[in-house]
């Protein structure tokens, strides 16, 4: 059985085995699509996936943000799993920190989001040993306001108990 995973917004660097974006981009398995009417059936992928989806919303609407996991939610069988970088975002977006986004997903989706941060990056051994010591909501906090990088904070609900792959 093949694991599938569907990148939402995939843009030029696509990570999925299939790779949605509401723009043209000359991608493998591409398919043009919108993030808050996903072309797909209930339950099509093991896992639906996008990092820094958020990025390219003009509003950064919680509405919208809570439709998109919605339409992942639906698609996905096993694992959804969304990267932000808050620091990018609008000063206007009220729950830009981490941990009022994770509040605020799991108040309206009514389910246990886990947050980390993502595995990309060239100081992870050094990030690990600081979370070691400060715990990962610390660390994700720091990351986000000190470091101003491309760390992202990774938000992961997970629909099934099912073994999924350590592949996003």
């Amino acid at each position: 059985m093949e694991f599938t995973i569907l990148d939402i917004g995939c843009g030029d660097r696509p990570r999925g085995t299939t790779n949605l974006d509401f723009m043209d981009f000359d991608v493998p398995n591409f398919v043009k699509g919108d993030a808050l009417n996903l072309p797909f059936e209930d339950k099509s992928f093991n896992t639906a996936y996008s990092s820094g989806l958020s990025l390219w919303s003009k509003n950064h609407e919680e509405k919208l943000l809570i439709k998109s996991w919605e339409e992942a939610i639906r698609v996905a069988k096993d694992l959804v799993v969304f990267e932000y970088n808050y620091l990018s975002q609008s000063n206007t977006w009220p729950a830009r920190a981490p941990l009022g986004v994770k509040n605020f997903l799991e108040k309206s989706l009514k389910s246990n989001i886990s947050l980390d941060y993502s595995q990309r990056g060239k100081f992870n051994k050094i990030i690990r040993v600081f979370e070691k010591i400060f715990g990962t909501k610390l660390t994700i906090s720091i990351l986000n306001k000190i470091f101003r990088k491309s760390y992202l904070a990774k938000f992961t609900l997970k629909l099934t108990n099912n073994n999924v792959p350590e592949c996003l």
